[in-house]
């Protein structure tokens, strides 16, 4: 008897046929680029101009026609303030596109020459998210003028009303959904809100701030510097936000790298140094898994305010001191999230997996909660609610699958049982609730009973998308040079993923500290060998010493060991044929 061979952890879907139409359209660039653009939303010769040449800006927020609503006013406002010497205060967000946008308007409100300009970021565990009154207040007792929101406000219209009570001028400027009254500020940048025709929705804030830079330098033109000086933190805060990697986005995150890689600041060759990176290689994954949890490290567990020194930083010395203390930071975020994970791996029962994971512990930090909930999500494919226990409430974060809506299930309880959450929001993917804890168990019990009609029924396995089936004749290093094309990736713009069908096995191997890694040999058409790695994937070596085909869902990449470069097939997933 044979061994059966290991599950499949993904359900492999296709990307849909390129029409006739759609072939005509991209009909100058290769067939298998043609589909790798038609899947990301190319169907168009400009669109693919853009996609593959284009970078930096490409739209002038001050353009009569298509230019940012409200954005003429607010330059001048910001114009007049600087004239005049008052006191501005830039209100950002306590994630990595609040501090980055917030570097970028103090750092330009600087070298144009404003006298007094300061930082205001929020604490999360003390004021939470967004514009507050309190906050407002102590800026206006402090003598600041002109307030400038960065990657918040555009819900904010009581606070907006506070502000102009207090005789403080107020500009907002945000990426969010607008709700259906836009708060009566001074001046409202947000290209989501009603009227406004510029043609990129889907800017972060950072990337919002980065257009009010551009747009005040071209009111006043300056000699010694230009809003592309900022390139490189707008592509740290684009890419950390996990905006649409598409038109605008791109080009900016484009312009923003090659900054990143060729002229640094010191706050990135400090955060290279602890992180073990090359600046020279600085990748969006080098952004997304190195760069971005290190700033938002602060800002989860003290106060952002940490990060936003360090991207400030004037002196490489001051910069390593800083990067050092965040990645402290970092170790105990990450050390702080493995114990959310542990415990609430724990509870759960392995022999019948609850359709929804619900966990709540007194240990647990408000800050971290939503990366345990993403951790216990991706392991288990199932809705998580992980909760910080207090002495009355529990704050807790939610994290979904592609077959539930956590914004939906949370509003059907609340209609169903008004008073049973105390506070809610978010999306179809993730939220963000407060209930009272002597209310906690009701709510897990009608979230579950929510959860269990919901999905019943459903196979519950994540699905990978792939963008077409090759053949190993297909596969080499002219093809990883095509895809690199694609570059920067990101949402909306995922690492390409093949399947090879009945791929023939060669030799394989475990590797690796634990061998729990596959190292395999396959044998391509004419007997050509191609190398392959698949990370968690050693199980399949017992069943490769009766079996000698396989399916392979998988990236291609380039491998280089002693001055030789290899194709290698970065293995996703496994099937038997």
């Amino acid at each position: 008897m044979t061994k059966d061979a290991p599950v499949s952890q993904y359900r492999w879907v296709p990307y849909p046929a390129l029409s006739s139409g759609e072939l005509n359209e991209l009909a100058a660039y290769p067939r298998i680029l043609q589909k790798l653009l038609r899947v990301r939303g190319v169907s168009t010769r400009r669109e693919a101009e853009v996609f593959l040449t284009r970078n930096g800006s490409l739209y002038d927020p001050l353009d009569r026609e298509r230019g940012m609503k409200n954005m003429p006013k607010a330059v001048q406002m910001i114009w007049n303030a600087v004239d005049r010497g008052e006191r501005i205060a830039v209100y950002g967000d306590y994630d990595v596109d609040g501090i980055t946008a917030s570097t970028i308007l103090v750092q330009l409100l600087q070298k144009i020459g404003a006298s007094d300009v300061i930082s205001y970021i929020p604490d999360r565990f003390e004021e939470g998210y967004g514009l507050n009154k309190d906050a407002l207040k102590t800026l206006s007792d402090a003598g600041i003028q002109l307030v400038i929101t960065v990657d918040c406000g555009i819900r904010s219209n009581e606070e907006a009303d506070f502000a102009r009570e207090l005789g403080l001028e107020l500009i907002i400027s945000d990426h969010h959904e607008p709700g259906e009254i836009i708060p009566g500020a001074d001046a409202v940048i947000c290209a989501k809100q009603p009227g406004d025709n510029y043609p990129e929705k889907n800017l972060a804030g950072v990337g919002v701030a980065y257009k009010i830079a551009e747009a005040v330098l071209e009111a006043r033109p300056q000699v010694w510097f230009e809003a592309r000086d900022w390139a490189d933190i707008a592509a740290i805060g684009t890419v950390a936000d996990i905006v649409p990697m598409s038109e605008e986005n791109r080009a900016l995150v484009k312009d923003g790298l090659r900054r990143l890689r060729n002229q640094p600041r010191y706050a990135i060759q400090a955060l290279a140094e602890v992180g073990g990176f090359r600046t020279a290689e600085i990748s969006t994954q080098t952004i997304g898994f190195g760069i971005a949890p290190r700033l938002n490290a602060p800002g989860r567990l003290d106060k952002a305010s940490l990060s936003f020194e360090l991207m400030m930083s004037e002196k490489l010395s001051d910069a390593r001191t800083l990067a050092e203390e965040i990645d402290l930071k970092n170790t105990e975020r990450k050390n702080l999230t493995a114990m959310i994970q542990k415990k609430a791996d724990e509870s759960i029962p392995k022999e019948k997996i609850p359709t929804i994971i619900c966990f709540r512990d007194k240990d647990f930090n408000m800050g971290i909660v939503g990366l345990g909930a993403a951790r216990l999500s991706e392991a288990y494919y199932r809705p998580s609610i992980i909760g910080a226990q207090g002495e009355t409430e529990t704050r807790a974060s939610c994290r979904s699958i592609d077959e539930f809506s956590m914004i939906e299930a949370l509003d059907t309880i609340n209609e169903k049982y008004p008073g049973l959450l105390k506070k809610y929001g978010g999306h179809r993917k993730a939220a963000g609730l407060t209930v009272e804890n002597e209310n906690w168990d009701e709510f897990v019990s009608r979230v579950t009973e929510y959860a269990e009609a919901k999905l019943a029924g459903m196979q519950l396995v994540p699905t990978k998308y792939y963008d077409m089936e090759l053949t190993s004749a297909y596969a080499d290093l002219d093809l990883v040079d095509l895809l690199e094309q694609l570059e920067p990736l990101g949402e909306g713009n995922p690492e390409p993923l093949f399947v090879f069908r009945n791929l023939k096995v060669q030799h394989a191997r475990r590797i690796g500290k634990d061998l729990n890694h596959l190292k395999v040999m396959f044998a391509g058409d004419g007997g050509r060998l191609i190398d392959g790695v698949g990370f968690g994937q050693s199980a399949w070596c017992d069943w490769f010493k009766d079996h000698d085909r396989v399916d392979v869902l998988c990236r291609l990449e380039k491998n280089t060991y002693r001055d030789e470069t290899k194709l290698q097939l970065q293995i996703v997933d496994l099937r038997e044929p």
